[in-house]
């Protein structure tokens, strides 16, 4: 019997699906191949220069502290561990701040009352105290009153106390000397009034007169400072103005002095000369209280500038200030009609006592009311009167409110943004 064949059986795996092969490098040809030079290995590249490092490098060149509102900003640097002292100072100077305009020296801006206003002057951005225009004028010493209103009435009641304490007790001396001297004069007609007493009620009542104008003064410059840091957004501090103006007082009361023989002297020539010379010196206190020199040429200047823009402005203060005096003058009458005092005056058959009691607390009825009246309208004329010397002498010259602010010594004076650079972070080591 023949053998049957076998066949041979693979034990073999089945064969997977192969990846595909990556291409080979050639193999080494046997054949010598040249050398060539070695090439200089590539340089790392280079870093970013700091600003610190650009300022170092072109002397005098401002570095920029904060990316401009708008821009794209660059990506960000590794920083090397340890403490680092931040770039720029404190307060930095934003140069599109600065394009966008406004007030600088880091946020003269009054307390927002509502949306902010976008006029000013040509070539400005708002400034809280400078306008071009009528209506700009009479709403930034409006907003000052609505912000400031506290101090500025504190300032009046001081001053309409004190003029009350000093004045009433020369007011009842000049009455019951008056009252002295009607009397021997009804009791004996053909003697010869006692010329003691006359002069003395004379005397007394330009002395009242005369404490009042200065206490008026003291009163108009301080408000000027109150204004100004209203405007700045400073604290307003009534001691530090009651300080600094009565250190310009006196200056202010020979200024006016002058001004007034200068009205009479409109007055002797004309009605109108005088109402002319009177809307001139309507900035007095506020050139007093920031230039001090040469006040009655300035305000010669300042008037003559734009004369359209001072009349409106001064015929509106003046128009409050006639305003509060009719007031006044109606209520007195009021009042001296229904205490009798103008009938005791006249001569009524009332007692002497009752008649000199009438007139005397009518007098100071009237006075009380006529510093009330007064103190009031004032608290909004003087910041009527400062925003109208900023307008009229912007247009003079260049003028903004950080200048008022160091001239009346509210703040320092304005400094250019810093040149030295900051301090450079320590080297990466590569």
């Amino acid at each position: 019997m023949e053998p049957v064949p076998v066949e041979p059986v693979s034990l073999a795996e089945p064969e997977l699906p192969r990846e595909p092969e990556l291409p080979r490098e050639p193999e080494a040809s046997a054949e010598p191949v040249p050398l060539a030079k070695p090439e200089p290995s590539p340089e790392p590249p280079a870093q970013a220069e700091s600003p610190a490092q650009a300022a170092q490098a072109v002397p005098g060149q401002e570095v920029p502290t904060q990316a401009v509102p708008g821009q794209p900003v660059p990506p960000a640097q590794a920083v090397p561990p340890g403490p680092q002292q931040p770039y720029g100072s404190q307060n930095p100077w934003d140069p599109a701040a600065a394009a966008q305009g406004g007030v600088p020296g880091g946020g003269y801006a009054i307390p927002p009352l509502g949306p902010a206003p976008t006029d000013g002057p040509p070539g400005y951005g708002y400034d809280p105290l400078i306008s071009p225009d009528y209506n700009g004028w009479f709403r930034r010493a409006t907003t000052i009153v609505k912000v400031g209103w506290r101090p500025l009435a504190v300032l009046q009641v001081i001053g309409g106390v004190t003029a009350l304490i000093v004045q009433v007790p020369f007011l009842i001396w000049a009455l019951t000397a008056s009252s002295e001297l009607t009397e021997s004069i009804e009791n004996d007609p053909e003697a010869a009034p006692d010329l003691g007493l006359f002069l003395g009620v004379i005397g007394l009542t330009f002395l009242g007169a005369f404490i009042a104008i200065l206490v008026a003064a003291l009163v108009s410059l301080a408000s000027m400072r109150i204004g100004v840091a209203v405007a700045t957004g400073a604290e307003p501090d009534v001691g530090a103005a009651l300080r600094q103006a009565l250190s310009r007082m006196f200056p202010l009361l020979g200024w006016q002095i002058t001004a007034g023989f200068i009205m009479i002297a409109g007055v002797c020539a004309c009605i109108l000369p005088a109402v002319y010379l009177y809307a001139v010196f309507v900035t007095i206190p506020a050139v007093v209280a920031f230039e001090r020199t040469n006040v009655i040429g300035r305000c010669f200047s300042l008037f003559h500038r734009d004369l359209g823009a001072a009349v409106a402005r001064v015929a509106t203060i003046a128009g409050f200030t006639i305003a509060a005096s009719v007031l006044a003058s109606i209520i007195d009458g009021v009042v001296s009609a229904i205490t009798g005092a103008s009938a005791g005056s006249l001569g009524s058959d009332l007692p002497d006592e009752v008649t000199t009691g009438a007139l005397l607390g009518s007098a100071l009825l009237t006075s009380v009311i006529s510093v009330v009246i007064g103190g009031a309208v004032a608290v909004l004329t003087s910041q009527l009167t400062l925003t109208a010397y900023a307008d009229l002498r912007a247009r003079v010259e260049p003028l903004s409110t950080g200048m008022l602010a160091y001239e009346i010594g509210l703040q320092a004076p304005p400094t250019a943004p810093p040149t030295t650079p900051p301090t450079t972070p320590p080297a990466q080591a590569w």
